[in-house]
């Protein structure tokens, strides 16, 4: 992913599992559980919950924060049509796009005050934590300036955008099974950065 480096984690979504269904999302006490919950919602496609799971407090981050529901409100709609198509267990096959560098249990969660650096076993920070009213976030805004995040808006809305295409493909029949599927995805996420009209 040429536009992030650290911050990849964002993405690391797109993970199988199985579950659909809107979870309200709870209140994380520690960096890595937050981080984990922030991923489970957008890899699992639970848009509602990003919002509570992030700190955005101006128009940049908040639209920052709309971008991931984006990707989640996609995410949702591929594991439906994977589900539906070629069956539940298809979603494996299907939506991991990417790898984790580390589970987030071998993660390194430097806390800072108020303020947390996750890194990875290599000591790449992979995502920026703060903690509100007791509760940890990912800092929306700390992910923003950290260099690491440039031309996020295209690229998240050129994945949105792919993943969706993909889910209306694989409903009107395009694509053969499951393995076809991933292949025409993953072609679509390395062009994601591709500005475009196409709805």
């Amino acid at each position: 992913m040429p536009i992030m480096r650290a911050s990849s984690l964002l993405l690391l979504a797109l993970l199988a599992a199985p579950a659909l269904a809107d979870i309200p999302a709870t209140q994380p006490s520690e960096p890595k559980e937050a981080l984990r919950s922030f991923v489970s919602a957008l890899s699992e496609g639970r848009p509602n919950e990003i919002p509570s799971l992030c700190q955005a407090n101006d128009p940049q981050t908040t639209a920052a924060v709309a971008d991931f529901q984006d990707v989640a409100s996609a995410m949702s709609a591929l594991r439906k049509s994977v589900s539906v198509k070629f069956g539940p267990d298809a979603t494996a096959v299907v939506v991991p796009l990417m790898k984790l560098p580390d589970d987030i249990d071998t993660m390194v969660a430097n806390a800072h005050g108020d303020k947390c650096e996750v890194q990875d076993s290599t000591g790449i920070v992979v995502a920026y934590m703060v903690r509100v009213g007791g509760a940890w976030k990912v800092d929306v805004g700390a992910l923003l300036s950290s260099g690491d995040f440039n031309n996020g808006h295209v690229y998240f809305t050129g994945l949105a955008r792919a993943i969706r295409q993909t889910a209306r493909d694989i409903d009107a029949g395009k694509l053969a099974d499951a393995e076809s599927a991933r292949d025409v995805l993953r072609a679509r996420q390395d062009n994601a950065e591709q500005p475009t009209t196409a709805p």
